[in-house]
């Protein structure tokens, strides 16, 4: 749910560590150092005798949300949740070195509480809003391999103002089949009570959300092709990955006249190109901590800023741009490639781009909105 609020109490606090000695209290000397940061509003009174844990190396993503503090006699290390200090909460929630779930199972009160607390608020606002609700979804696996759906409303409140709020990020049990989505969006439409002020769906060009809408439009009752509006970026990702990698064996059919080894080249280049091989150099490094090492250690030989490699992403077109950017940093080298000439295979890389735009061009016509949106738009019009 976005707010300012929530997302100022649950944020991630940087902690490190410091070789700094502890002072009795580290209020005085202002929080300098990493391991300082935050301290200066710290109730040091509530804790007679603790300091700040210099000691014993933290663990655990609880304490990135916690002061470590440590008693000089005792040799106690506790635990104080950092969000109640911020927002000066009462009782003040802290815990004995004890492991860290009874700190992860207050910060998830903490989240679900603020989630509660903004989620009453929202809903007066969809209730006072004039028009209709319009939602966008889409799915996404999570670092520690979690399948989620995160879905977002956008409305236009009784002020004029366009709103718009993350109001669910379920786990989907299974995989992302359109049935499984139907059921997680249709359960989220059932909480907040909009099931009869549905207006557009805006999801990317996946096949499982065709049938999700499918779904969802017999349950609801509408048009899919009506109420469907497509990602734009999804749709400009696609197109570029056309131009970059390119799959369509007909994309040849407007340059038949090219030599046979011409295409030939284009099919290597296609499954082994430049960008090809890159990709898996760079995916190569990533996932070995000793090559990183070596390459970095091999980079420190010539120059004294290293850089590390960057990973691309299928779903972000621009991430491509950012490895050859990296990977071409050097200026011999992009000497190098501007004197090249233009390979004859850019112009089949270009149709197969135009091939992809004409697909989804094509399918403006399923919806009348995209007409509508050009008519009230005031530099175009009707005319």
């Amino acid at each position: 749910m976005t707010s300012d609020d929530a997302s100022s109490t649950i944020s991630s606090l940087a902690t490190s560590c410091t070789n700094d000695s502890p002072s009795t209290n580290p209020a005085i000397d202002g929080g300098r150092g990493p391991q300082r940061e935050g301290w200066e509003n710290f109730p040091w009174e509530r804790f007679p005798g603790y300091t700040i844990n210099e000691l014993i190396k933290r663990t655990g993503w609880t304490w990135t949300h916690g002061y470590d503090i440590f008693h000089a006699i005792t040799e106690r290390r506790r635990w104080v949740c950092r969000h109640c200090v911020q927002q000066k909460r009462r009782p003040l929630v802290d815990f004995t070195d004890n492991g860290t779930e009874n700190h992860a199972r207050h910060l998830v009160k903490l989240l679900i509480d603020e989630f509660n607390r903004h989620k009453g608020i929202v809903t007066e606002l969809l209730h006072g809003a004039p028009g209709l609700i319009y939602l966008s979804f889409d799915g996404w696996t999570s670092r520690n391999n979690l399948s989620l759906l995160g879905l977002n409303i956008h409305f236009l409140s009784r002020e004029g103002k366009v709103r718009q709020f993350l109001i669910r990020l379920p786990e989907v049990e299974g995989r992302y089949t359109g049935v499984n989505l139907a059921e997680e969006v249709a359960k989220i439409i059932a909480e907040w009570g909009i099931g009869g002020r549905i207006g557009y769906f805006i999801t990317d060009n996946a096949d499982n959300n065709d049938t999700c809408l499918d779904a969802l439009a017999k349950e609801y009752g509408f048009n899919k092709r009506w109420r469907r509006l497509r990602c734009c970026a999804h749709i400009i990702n696609l197109i570029i990955r056309q131009l970059l990698f390119g799959h369509d064996p007909d994309a040849f059919k407007d340059n038949a006249n090219a030599p046979q080894e011409l295409l030939a080249e284009y099919q290597l280049w296609r499954r082994c190109g430049p960008l090809g091989k890159l990709h898996n150099i760079v995916y190569w490094l990533s996932r070995s901590p000793q090559m990183t090492k070596k390459l970095l250690d091999y980079q420190r030989v010539y120059c004294q800023q290293p850089l590390n490699v960057i990973t691309d992403n299928m779903t972000r077109w621009n991430s491509s741009n950012t490895i050859i950017k990296r990977a071409l940093n050097d200026n011999a080298v992009k000497s190098d490639v501007a004197a090249l000439p233009d390979g004859n295979y850019l112009r089949v890389s270009v149709n197969l781009a135009w091939s992809k735009l004409d697909d989804y061009y094509k399918l403006l016509d399923d919806s009348p909105v995209y007409v509508a949106a050009i008519m009230l738009h005031p530099a175009y019009g009707w005319d």
